[in-house]
């Protein structure tokens, strides 16, 4: 269940891998009068001819271009997207990734790009890839650390590790030059399942749209 104290006529967007496993703070995306903010920080105002639904759909796609931007030049066989939220469909989209939801790949994989933010799977990440990969990070930390000695699981290896900046950073997210094509945008919108706060979360949704 989701507990939210939402301004009247505001709603929140929250990606399905950004909810804690248990209680605690869950980071969303707010729009209210005209303006989307991300955890209560600078609100952004949103072009006129967008409604909200397709300014929170391009403001979490430009996470998702952020993320495969970082692998540019790698064959999509080779990359390992974890995740099961609107940002790791949106990547997978962008890739033509077919990996199945949260399912490792066959083979060693020299990419790993991981939209959960859990401290686990990163460590994992980093175990499992190949020597001289790459792990992107494009999840929420959530306020948990990653228990990780750095020299044998990254130095070593000659991994890099990239980080991609959360949600509205980018100051393109909202340009029409950010617009996707109409089918990524339609089923990011058919992903998308409104609740009210205070109600059970439906299973398996990519992200939901909060109403106070």
């Amino acid at each position: 269940m989701l507990v939210a104290a939402l301004p009247p006529g505001s709603v929140a967007y929250v990606d399905r891998d950004w909810l804690p496993v248990s209680s605690g703070e869950v980071p969303s995306l707010v729009a209210a009068d005209g303006e989307l903010a991300w955890c209560g920080g600078r609100p952004v105002r949103m072009p006129g001819a967008l409604d909200a639904d397709t300014a929170a759909t391009l403001v979490l796609l430009a996470v998702a271009q952020a993320a495969v931007a970082a692998v540019e030049g790698v064959s999509g066989d080779s990359i390992e997207v974890v995740g099961s939220g609107l940002i790791a469909l949106q990547v997978r989209a962008l890739l033509g990734h077919r990996s199945s939801e949260n399912g490792r790949s066959t083979e060693q994989p020299r990419i790993v790009i991981d939209t959960t933010g859990d401290p686990e799977v990163i460590v994992d990440a980093t175990r499992r890839i190949a020597a001289l990969g790459t792990v992107v990070l494009a999840g929420e930390g959530l306020g948990r650390k990653a228990e990780m000695n750095l020299y044998p699981d990254v130095h070593v290896r000659g991994l890099t590790l990239v980080g991609v900046s959360p949600p509205l950073q980018d100051s393109t997210a909202l340009s029409a030059a950010n617009t996707p094509d109409d089918t990524l945008l339609a089923s990011c919108r058919d992903a998308l399942v409104g609740v009210l706060a205070g109600t059970p979360l439906p299973r398996g949704a990519a992200w939901y749209r909060v109403s106070g």
